[in-house]
């Protein structure tokens, strides 16, 4: 009998220990987005460094060797947010790695979308539109964009190209609401189950607060030691942007 209790203990102690996740690598201070599938390149990475003067995107293949640096000069006054998406014949037919991003600048706020190809070259730029996400209605592909003001619009964009994997779509962004908004010593933000991350930041990109998130869909941060003023919410699913929206504070 101790026999077969040690022998049932021992394959336990096997079992679990092969259930361990194994480090494969670490993008030292990089954001990383993706993984997006490529017609030319198959799956790739995208990060960005925060908090320097690097603006470039690192495109990195599966393995994580470096493919493309790819160069997006952010203007002057403005702020990088998010990384949209990365594809290569989705916007165009010339094989190019095109990078779609999202860009603010305060006092008035105000948003931008970005698209360049690899080299750098601006290919289109989408004023007052914050987030986007693609959708492929039977091999035709779109692209809804949206601004989180409170005057909120929703566009529909026709793109010529395709992708062969399409990123998990974004969650719609009326899952995503911030009550009472203005807020004053609270406010309660909703979410999709699947959001794992809250992140607060004010118009300069500087985090006022961050949370992590249960599955009951609902959280309530305290605002009172916020300053009067204009914020950004952010609900991420690992390093992969749900929703977002703009908080006034009182």
């Amino acid at each position: 009998m101790k026999s077969l209790l040690s022998t049932f203990l021992l394959i336990v102690l096997l079992n679990t220990a092969s259930a361990q996740a194994v480090l494969e690598h670490t993008y030292t201070d990089q954001t990383l987005y993706g993984p997006y599938k490529l017609t030319n390149y198959g799956w790739v990475y995208a990060a960005i460094h925060y908090g320097t003067t690097k603006n470039d995107i690192y495109i990195y293949n599966e393995s994580h060797s470096l493919l493309k640096s790819i160069p997006i000069q952010i203007p002057s006054g403005y702020n990088f947010i998010y990384l949209i998406n990365v594809s290569d014949n989705l916007f165009n037919t010339d094989n190019k790695i095109e990078v779609l991003y999202s860009l603010f600048r305060g006092n008035p706020v105000d948003y931008k979308l970005i698209l360049k190809n690899e080299d750098g070259s601006p290919l289109q730029e989408f004023t007052k539109q914050d987030y986007a996400y693609i959708v492929n209605l039977n091999g035709n592909f779109k692209m809804i964009t949206q601004t989180t003001s409170l005057d909120s619009n929703t566009y529909v964009y026709a793109l010529p190209g395709t992708m062969v994997d399409i990123p998990e779509t974004a969650v719609s962004f009326e899952q995503i609401q911030a009550s009472p908004n203005p807020c004053t010593n609270y406010v309660d933000i909703t979410y999709p189950p699947s959001g794992s991350d809250l992140r607060v930041t004010d118009m300069t990109g500087r985090v006022i607060n961050q949370v992590r998130l249960t599955p009951s869909g609902i959280v309530r941060l305290s605002t009172a030691s916020f300053t009067q003023g204009e914020y950004l919410y952010q609900v991420y699913d690992g390093s992969r942007l749900v929703g977002s929206g703009k908080l006034l504070k009182w």
